[in-house]
């Protein structure tokens, strides 16, 4: 295995480096269990956390998202949801959990938000020169002030992952170049360029030295066979990315997956392992940054957490160098429950999530210190 390689902030906080540290230490030990937004969007309201309601215990990884604090700017941090927001970081904090952060930001052109989100030159507007660069700073100084808002009793700032423009190589978000050549008015190049102007802004300008930057793009965009070349689609470099990550929900079973259990099973494990492989050779860390939820279609009706999720995380040397799974927010909507979120325990994979939350892919009640 490779060695350590520098962080992308050459001034980075002590606990921030910490963790990246630990990071590394962790690879092929144990991995880690995330959810998205578990402390908010919940299927049981009378539960702190759907996750919590379902194994005793929290995810080792929680998942927050920025979006919406480009419309505040600088005070973005002061509203009532980033308030609220802070508040559960500093207690998923304060319990050893990781923090990771995405930003699903409204479109710069239209102010579309999901499903409404991709307009001509959005990305050409917001780089050094367009039209709306001055609003895209104003954005990124809400970023920053959040950032620097995230301090622990101690006056320690708290590590983020921060994972910015996911899942670009798709054709759905107003930086995404597509999953083709000429699919949309971004190219590679702008893509990077914006990454990189990001980066270098919120970490030389804003001084933001508490996040550890996770590039992701989506799977479903490529070919397993492209893997190797198709995942640098959009690459802004080694020294502007921290983390390899991946969001993953073709291989875990999802609905227009044709693909027989075995053969699903077969190219989640392929998966994992390509992508540890360039991590590695890169002397990056690697994690499945988003990750749908395992079901029947999985080809484990009753125990898709276990018998699916489970042993391919520990399926060989590579799989378990995988640091962490994040699954989706959990959805009101029925017609999801076969892509996103967690089970509660009455649910029909409810014990099954139990007896996963024991494995290999550990919950917050199990992780080592990742701060010390």
């Amino acid at each position: 295995m490779s060695g350590a390689a520098m962080p992308v902030d050459n001034a980075i906080d002590e606990l921030s480096e910490t963790l990246l540290k630990n990071f590394r230490k962790s690879q092929g030990q144990f991995a880690m269990f995330g959810h998205q937004d578990d402390l908010s969007c919940r299927k049981n309201d009378k539960v702190p956390s759907d996750v919590l309601q379902a194994t005793g215990t929290y995810p080792a990884v929680f998942g927050f998202d920025l979006g919406g604090i480009e419309k505040y700017g600088r005070a973005g941090y002061d509203s009532r949801y980033f308030s609220e927001q802070r508040e559960q970081i500093m207690y998923a904090f304060s319990k050893g959990a990781v923090i990771t952060l995405s930003w699903h930001s409204v479109n710069p052109i239209t102010a579309g938000g999901y499903g409404d989100n991709c307009a001509p030159d959005s990305v050409a507007a917001v780089l050094p020169g367009g039209n709306r660069h001055e609003d895209f700073i104003r954005w990124l100084d809400g970023v920053a002030a959040f950032a620097h808002s995230l301090v622990d009793p101690d006056g320690r700032t708290i590590p983020v992952v921060f994972r910015p423009f996911h899942e670009h190589n798709g054709d759905w978000f107003w930086w995404c170049i597509g999953s083709r050549d000429g699919q949309t008015d971004t190219s590679e190049a702008m893509f990077i360029e914006l990454w990189q102007f990001v980066v270098s802004y919120l970490r030389d300008e804003q001084g933001v030295h508490n996040f550890l930057y996770a590039y992701s793009p989506d799977r479903s965009c490529f070919s397993i066979e492209d893997f190797d070349t198709a995942y640098y689609r959009g690459y802004p470099g080694d020294d502007f990315v921290d983390i390899f990550g991946l969001d993953d929900y073709i291989d875990i079973g999802r609905f227009d997956n044709l693909k027989s259990p075995e053969a699903i099973v077969a190219d989640f494990q392929t998966v994992l392992r390509k992508l540890v492989h360039n991590a590695d050779g890169r002397n990056k860390v690697a994690a499945f940054t988003e990750v749908g939820t395992p079901n029947k279609l999985a080809g484990a009706e009753l125990h898709p957490w276990t018998d699916f999720l489970e042993k391919s995380a520990r399926a060989d040397e590579w799989t378990r160098r995988v640091l962490w799974y994040l699954t989706w927010r959990n959805s009101m909507t029925p017609e999801e429950t076969n892509v996103y979120g967690t089970p509660l325990s009455e649910d029909v994979t409810g014990a099954d999530f139990k007896e996963f939350s024991k494995g290999y892919i550990r919950f917050l009640n199990r992780i080592e210190p990742m701060y010390v």
